[in-house]
């Protein structure tokens, strides 16, 4: 078996993601305009909120490794420092030595594509990566792989870390809660975040006798 490569990554809405969202609007039964206000402000936030998980209006704010060897994991504050992530990432894949397999949950659906896009708007050379559903070579999605590839029967990470009883890192946040964590300014609680889903990736990858 060729070598691995366990990842995550984590992300949070880019600066003036605001500036490609459709604004709200109040329901026509609104009458009272803080009513209005207020509605149009809570729809504005929760739409912007859920502008880290589409990757043309996202950044990856940590990218978490592990190749078998011990677990990496470092934050962008910046773009410069989300560009020198990706290069670095990238550079695992390109070269003469033997290309490892990704391992990652749920990376056919939002990692592998966020990595790719980030790098097209940051100008980062990547390589030609099959991500469509039926041929992906050399990656393995453990999302996937426990639902069969049904959407209805997929999971979250955590789940299956409880379900199977895996020796998995406690978590005081998830991955809802990254957004805010970048706003405060608190990186090390994100770094703290995205390893412990390596870690468990990991011990899932493991039980499931892929790595």
């Amino acid at each position: 078996m060729s070598t691995v490569l366990v990842f995550d990554v984590e992300t949070a809405p880019i600066a003036n993601a605001a500036d490609y969202l459709e604004p709200a609007t109040a329901p026509s039964n609104y009458v009272k305009q803080e009513a209005i206000d207020a509605y149009i402000a809570k729809a504005n936030a929760e739409t912007l909120a859920k502008a880290a998980l589409d990757i043309d209006i996202a950044r990856i704010v940590c990218l978490g490794i592990d190749d078998g060897s011990g677990s990496l994991c470092a934050t962008a504050q910046t773009e410069d420092e989300e560009r020198e992530l990706l290069i670095a990432f990238w550079l695992r894949l390109i070269g003469p030595k033997l290309r490892p397999t990704l391992i990652g949950f749920n990376c056919l659906g939002f990692d592998l594509p966020v990595l790719l896009r980030r790098s097209l708007y940051l100008d980062v050379k990547a390589p030609k990566l099959q991500i469509g559903r039926y041929r992906h070579d050399g990656i393995i999605d453990l999302m996937q792989e426990l639902s069969f590839d049904d959407i209805g029967r997929r999971k979250k990470l955590s789940f299956y870390a409880k379900r199977l009883g895996l020796d998995a890192p406690k978590d005081e946040h998830s991955g809802a809660d990254i957004g805010a964590l970048v706003a405060a300014g608190n990186f090390d609680a994100v770094a703290a975040h995205c390893r412990a889903d390596v870690a468990t990736t990991v011990a899932l990858a493991k039980r499931m006798g892929v790595m």
